[in-house]
């Protein structure tokens, strides 16, 4: 009689914690889902700042602005 009510009781115990750990893995999963759609709500591209920068490139562009304003401003 006592082996029958301890195995129910363990075997009561365990389905709980097995409810327990389905439901914190679904919390989980739920949690991160919606940290990544947090995270591409928030993403935006800009090429300008991903793509490599053309350092001469910059610099020739400068130059060139500033004798056109240059050239501009003399009589």
């Amino acid at each position: 009689m006592a082996a029958k009510v301890l195995r129910r009781f363990k075997r009561r115990q365990l389905s709980r914690r097995l409810f327990i750990c389905l439901v914190a893995l679904c919390l989980i999963a739920l949690s991160a889902a919606g940290l990544v759609w947090l995270m591409e709500t928030f993403h935006a591209y800009s090429p300008a700042y991903y793509e490599p920068k053309d350092i001469e490139r910059e610099r020739y562009e400068m130059q060139q602005r500033s004798l056109a304003t240059k050239a501009g401003q003399r009589p």
